[in-house]
């Protein structure tokens, strides 16, 4: 039974994560219609079958459950019903998504009989997913080099603007789930197994985060790099002891690996600009003058226009704004997880979530309008909580102590990924998938630290 058990949730685990990949390609058509509906509909039924099985079995107990995050579910369903003349459809969704994330992903390692570092979850299953995100990327870069740009439902495709899209939703989303898989790389390269494959996954999705041109992808993966950087140089034979020498060359490291970065992206852009510009003036010369004349409409941007006469933060603050100015409403219970827009739309159409109908483009901020004052404390709390018990000192005689690391900078770079989309704590995402699933495999690891 309990090797029935594990099957399932690795075949569930793998099938979750390669589908919401899959779906991440806004260019293929049936990916986002009935293959995208039906799909989600069946992981979701899966989830929750899931989560009754397991609790059935003991598996999953009330007492084994983090109680801060089912108190927030409870609370987020509290503030979907008080809300619920506003919408509830999507509410219902993201009620159960959350539940798939906080009780049966958070807790998946505990299903299991091996020792957590020898589990890690993603050093039996992840193969197949990182091969499949990697094979985009390559894609990508095809369509770089190749000057190739397109609009799918008014986004972008290819490379234009400064920006590699690649066949992504949202270049922002993809960097971000990006930075998620090149830390699970490096998980499964120090495991020591088909290190040749996760060390080709690791340069190309380093590659893709820098040429995306996402700035708040640059600032998540590089405080994620640093973190690591700063564990694995305080890690001394087997216990974690972090001098001022040691911190200082940890610096050195990552800033070196930033200023490189940035040459390496540098250096890209001028090769296809240039390769550009050549391919441009045969066009030119081949075709007549009309024809010469429709092709430069078109032509491609080797900088970010897209920013011109927005603040720094690409209206960002103006979105956040407007939410929490909206959120004043209801402070204490806040406006449901999904309501946000049709709130805004209803009582305030000139506000600017209101004629934009953007979302709060914050995790953060996202969580303090839909739940409130209440709901975000208690997720606060729970964070806290969680960073005091994966706190590194933990692990001071850990011989994994460098996947551990890697996991924490995994962690770490969705927690700051939250402050600029609205993923993790509401939407369902490859990026929300990987951070319960890791950030429980780290709770679990100390837990039987501490025992």
């Amino acid at each position: 039974m309990k090797k029935w058990t594990e099957k399932i949730s690795q075949l569930y685990f793998t099938g979750f994560v390669s589908f919401l990949m899959i779906t991440e390609f806004l260019s293929i058509e049936w990916a986002q219609g009935t293959f995208k509906t039906a799909g989600s509909a069946t992981l979701m039924l899966m989830g929750m079958m899931l989560i009754f099985y397991l609790g059935g079995i003991g598996k999953i107990t009330i007492k084994g459950v983090d109680k801060l995050l089912i108190i927030f579910l409870l609370f987020s369903t509290l503030s979907t019903i008080l809300n619920f003349k506003y919408g509830w459809i999507d509410n219902i969704k993201s009620l159960v998504w959350m539940s798939i994330h906080y009780i049966l992903l958070f807790h998946i390692n505990l299903h299991f009989s091996d020792s957590p570092e020898e589990y890690c979850l993603v050093n039996r299953i992840m193969m197949f997913p990182v091969i499949i995100w990697n094979s985009t990327i390559i894609y990508a870069v095809y369509q770089l080099f190749n000057h190739i740009y397109y609009e799918v439902e008014r986004l972008g495709q290819g490379f234009n603007n400064g920006r590699l899209y690649g066949i992504f939703r949202d270049p922002n989303y993809a960097s971000l789930a990006t930075s998620c898989i090149l830390f699970l790389s490096l998980i499964c390269y120090k495991k020591r197994k088909y290190r040749p494959l996760y060390l080709v996954s690791i340069i190309l999705c380093m590659f893709y985060i820098m040429m995306c041109g996402s700035r708040g992808g640059w600032i998540s993966f590089f405080i994620g790099a640093g973190i690591y950087c700063i564990l694995k140089n305080g890690y001394i034979r087997g216990q974690f002891r972090l001098n001022r020498n040691r911190l200082i060359l940890a610096t050195i490291k990552a800033i070196s690996l930033i200023i490189c970065a940035f040459i390496l992206r540098a250096g890209v852009l001028k090769i296809v600009e240039h390769t550009y510009s050549q391919d441009r003036e045969i066009q030119i010369e081949v075709e007549d003058s009309k024809a010469a004349t429709a092709y430069s409409e078109i032509e491609q941007t080797f900088q970010r226009t897209d920013l011109e006469g927005h603040s720094i933060s690409n209206g960002r603050f103006n979105i956040w704004k407007s939410a929490i100015l909206i959120g004043l409403d209801r402070p204490l219970i806040g406006l449901s997880p999904r309501n946000l827009n049709s709130y805004a739309t209803c009582h305030y159409p000139d506000s600017y979530i209101g004629y934009t109908g953007q979302n709060a483009h914050s995790g953060y901020v996202g969580t303090l309008v839909g739940t409130g004052i209440l709901g975000f404390g208690l997720m606060l709390i729970f964070f806290l909580l969680a960073a005091v018990k994966i706190c590194p000192m933990r692990y001071a005689d850990n011989s994994n102590f460098e996947i551990i690391s890697a996991m924490i900078a995994l962690v770490s770079t969705c927690m700051v990924g939250m402050f600029f989309i609205q993923d993790i704590l509401i939407y369902n995402s490859i990026s929300t998938v990987l951070f319960w699933t890791v950030l429980g495999n780290l709770k679990r690891m100390s837990d039987e630290k501490k025992e």
